[in-house]
């Protein structure tokens, strides 16, 4: 409970610094960047506020889910709370850096990739290593009707599912390092879509099929 209240603490004082930093730039700011990097469109500054607002949400969820359910997965959970929120506050800040110092028609002078997709990376890699430790619940993983039904199933597909996912985070790291030195973000966008629908929906496909394989055994 502690570590939840510390974590709403931080994303509070990261919105309150947040707003006000916003404050001092320009009314109208980068909003959107093509894949080379390039400043192609430019609105209001406040549709940042939304990005560090999300962590708030994210930490208070979190809290209100730990009070109201006791589960085996609360160190999975809080490792879920925590790298979320914190990857959300880096992305917040990083966006800001990008926005405060770029104009219409401008390529960005940062690499998208090492600036926004390798966290992702590590992120995936991260809680990749925490999924094959969820029991089944209602609340974090592979909630399907197989995977629900079933303990073997759903400890099958969190541990197929966690290994895809750490195996995924890496080749999104290492794409964004190559995008980097290629200087071509799309390398790093492409894999990050791939690398998502991998994750998505190959475990859910691999649940399915020895769902059906453990009902056949059943029937036998």
């Amino acid at each position: 409970m502690k570590k939840n209240i510390l974590l709403l603490c931080l994303t509070v004082i990261n919105l309150i610094i947040y707003i006000i930093l916003l404050s001092i730039l320009p009314a109208r700011i980068p909003i959107h960047f093509d894949s080379q990097g390039m400043v192609d469109s430019i609105g209001s500054k406040w549709w940042l506020v939304i990005i560090a607002i999300v962590p708030v949400i994210i930490a208070a969820a979190g809290l209100i889910e730990n009070k109201i359910k006791k589960e085996n997965n609360k160190k999975a959970l809080n490792a879920t709370l925590y790298a979320t929120s914190l990857f959300i506050i880096y992305l917040g800040w990083s966006i800001y850096s990008i926005c405060s110092g770029a104009e219409l028609n401008e390529p960005v002078k940062v690499s998208l990739g090492l600036l926004i997709i390798m966290p992702l990376g590590i992120l995936m890699f991260v809680l990749g290593n925490y999924m094959p430790t969820m029991k089944q619940n209602k609340t974090l993983g592979y909630k399907l009707p197989s995977t629900l039904k079933s303990e073997t199933v759903w400890n099958k597909t969190h541990f197929f599912g966690g290994i895809l996912t750490v195996i995924c985070g890496v080749i999104i790291i290492l794409s964004a390092i190559l995008s980097a030195v290629l200087n071509e973000n799309l390398i790093a966008i492409i894999t990050l879509l791939c690398c998502v629908f991998i994750i998505v929906v190959v475990p859910m496909v691999y649940a399915h099929i020895i769902y059906k394989k453990e009902i056949v055994n059943n029937a036998k």
